[in-house]
């Protein structure tokens, strides 16, 4: 047995939203645990711990479209998409994309902002030469725009790339 005060277990899921799992407040200074409850507690907090630990980071997706062209899809943290690109014909030109957005998607400076026709904010990341690498969704407002663009400055630079285009 455990004795412990005042438990509160709580896990995030995306969009920042938290849910209560398993909560003790009582006026008494002790409770008391049983090994089954403390092993499911032990597991959630790892489950937490390691979502967590996932959601810290960002990582890029590389698969294929129904015509056998390469994509891929830059999450950010808690799971959240934060740029997919256009298709490419090759895996290796989909590679060097994802290379040249590691290299220059975390420079604020490389990404230029625009409006397309019926006024909704979109942006371009373009690399030294003024070439474009990856062009955005187009955003409802440039207050979720600037919020895209923060989300990818901090999720560029991942080195994960899972690769579920089952080629070499």
């Amino acid at each position: 047995m455990l004795v412990m005060k005042n438990l509160s277990l709580r896990a995030h899921h995306g969009q920042g939203r938290a849910r209560t799992f398993f909560s003790v407040e009582i006026a008494s200074p002790l409770v008391i645990v049983s090994s089954r409850a403390q092993s499911m507690l032990a597991r959630m907090k790892w489950q937490t711990k390691r979502r967590e630990d996932l959601a810290m980071t960002g990582y890029y997706v590389l698969s294929k479209t129904e015509d056998e062209q390469f994509v891929f899809t830059l999450y950010a943290s808690h799971f959240e998409i934060a740029l997919v690109s256009d298709p490419f014909r090759t895996k290796a030109l989909a590679l060097d994309e994802i290379e040249a957005l590691q290299t220059h998607g975390t420079n604020a400076a490389n990404y230029q902002r625009g409006t397309s026709g019926p006024g909704d904010p979109y942006f371009l990341i373009e690399d030294a030469e003024g070439d474009v690498i990856a062009c955005s969704e187009l955003h409802a407002c440039n207050a979720t725009m600037e919020r895209a663009i923060q989300r990818v400055i901090k999720s560029a630079s991942s080195k994960t790339i899972k690769d579920l285009t089952g080629s070499s």
